[in-house]
């Protein structure tokens, strides 16, 4: 019980930090958390699940893909042994998941569509409103369509 009560504090300071977006923080103690869960009980628990589930969002949170699908991943899979594909915290688990998938192949393409006049990476070409006159020049400087390449 001991083991599990110190855990629970780990848990619940990461949750504070958590909520207050300070995601390094909460990192830190969800992991501390999850380490004191698995070193008495194991690795395949609905607290290891719990823990893995919160640190997967987390990293999901901040684009960091690979991290976030790792402990999705584990979190998905012990929760489907433990309570089935149609249990609700499982199919939740599985949305986050999949989300996750997607928005790092989204990010993939973004990453490599960017303006290359202003170098911002993710941001997509302005190419103007679709009532625009494409007839208009870019070498006038009064066009909208105007590019000015150094």
């Amino acid at each position: 019980a001991c083991v599990r009560s110190k855990a629970e504090k780990y848990w619940r300071i990461a949750g504070i930090f958590h909520g207050h977006s300070d995601y390094q923080e909460a990192l830190l103690y969800y992991h501390r958390a999850l380490k004191t869960i698995e070193k008495r009980f194991g690795d395949s628990g609905e607290d290891s699940a719990i823990m893995s589930f919160a640190i997967g969002t987390i990293h999901k949170t901040l684009s960091d893909w690979d991290a976030a699908r790792k402990f999705l991943t584990k979190s998905y899979q012990i929760k489907k042994e433990l309570f089935g594909d149609e249990h609700p915290s499982t199919a939740l688990t599985k949305e986050v998941l999949q989300e996750a998938t997607s928005e790092v192949h989204d990010w993939e393409i973004r990453k490599n569509l960017y303006d290359p006049y202003n170098n911002c990476p993710g941001s997509w070409i302005d190419l103007g409103p679709p009532e625009l006159d494409l007839s208009e020049s870019e070498e006038d400087p009064d066009s909208p369509r105007y590019v000015n390449i150094p």
